[in-house]
């Protein structure tokens, strides 16, 4: 049996890297910038549909829910107290994942895949003193990592080949809000919480990413 891959297409991916790629030519003074690091965890929510089940060519239509962990840095710019630009990259590890033939119920067990999303991001931040809450919207590209097929025995022994997607980039969007704390003038801790979307095709990948962290500011 075979399942092919999902199929990642190119779209729309360079305008918020390009806006980012300008945003950075700013004067870098006033301590109006941050460079933050995080980790955390990415919850994906189930995708697929049972109705695209093919006899040996698409044997595991469904990817259930899972978590994988993730880690990341971003740059931000604030052009006001409130105002700010982010350029984030986040990476998505793997996790080991059962898929079920609907057919037959039938079982392979592998390794889902790892990515990395480019985002350039708006934050609106609220005014405080040592708690700063803030929200953000914003789009880039997501990037298959290191892809590749995976041949495995099914729980009624059969070899199963889940063929690995043609293309590895796609458009992604995110938004969400976070909270930064100040330790001191310079430095501090930050939590964020983030609606992701991928728009892969045949299917739309959702999750919802939170991370904890600490930044710099200069």
């Amino acid at each position: 049996m075979k399942i092919s891959g999902l199929t990642f297409s190119f779209q729309r991916m360079f305008l918020p890297l390009l806006v980012m790629a300008l945003i950075v030519q700013f004067d870098f003074a006033g301590g109006k910038n941050q460079i933050s690091i995080f980790t955390g965890a990415n919850y994906v929510l189930k995708y697929g549909s049972e109705k695209d089940y093919e006899p040996f060519a698409n044997d595991f239509p469904v990817t259930p829910a899972h978590i994988t962990p993730s880690f990341g840095i971003s740059y931000t710019r604030y052009f006001s107290r409130k105002i700010g630009a982010e350029l984030d990259i986040r990476y998505h590890h793997s996790s080991r994942i059962t898929l079920v033939d609907p057919s037959d119920k039938d079982e392979v067990k592998i390794n889902s895949s790892k990515h990395i999303g480019i985002t350039g991001n708006f934050i609106y931040q609220f005014s405080g003193e040592k708690f700063r809450p803030y929200l953000l919207i914003g789009a880039g590209a997501d990037s298959l990592v290191g892809v590749k097929n995976q041949t495995v025995e099914s729980s009624l022994g059969y070899i199963v080949t889940i063929e690995a997607p043609e293309k590895k980039v796609d458009f992604t969007a995110n938004a969400g809000a976070g909270v930064k704390y100040l330790i001191s003038s310079k430095f501090g801790l930050r939590a964020d919480l983030r609606y992701i979307v991928i728009t892969t095709s045949p299917n739309v990948i959702n999750s919802f990413n939170f991370v904890l962290g600490a930044f710099s500011k200069f």
